[in-house]
């Protein structure tokens, strides 16, 4: 975020944030009635995404999803491996 507020500037830089948020609440907004419409099963968002897309585009956006989930999980240990270093920088 720092690159990119030092690249386009205060001004468009909240204005990214605003679109981003707004995009956002479009779709929280959609799933919210696409809620209202189905009765909800076990599977969470892959069954929301599989009941309103279909077969075939959900079974390429589940796997994409699944890819999503692995990224997280080595982010988040990525982010464990600098708090490693972080801390013990001093006693270097």
């Amino acid at each position: 975020m720092n690159m990119i507020q030092g690249n386009a500037g205060l001004g468009l830089s909240v204005l990214i944030i605003v679109l981003t948020a707004s995009l956002a609440l479009v779709a929280v907004l959609s799933a919210i009635g696409v809620c209202e419409r189905c009765n909800m099963e076990s599977g969470g968002v892959y069954f929301l995404i599989g009941h309103v897309l279909g077969a075939r585009t959900s079974a390429a956006i589940g796997i994409v999803y699944c890819f999503g989930q692995v990224s997280l999980l080595q982010s988040a240990i990525h982010s464990f491996s600098l708090y490693c270093v972080i801390r013990l920088l001093p006693y270097a």
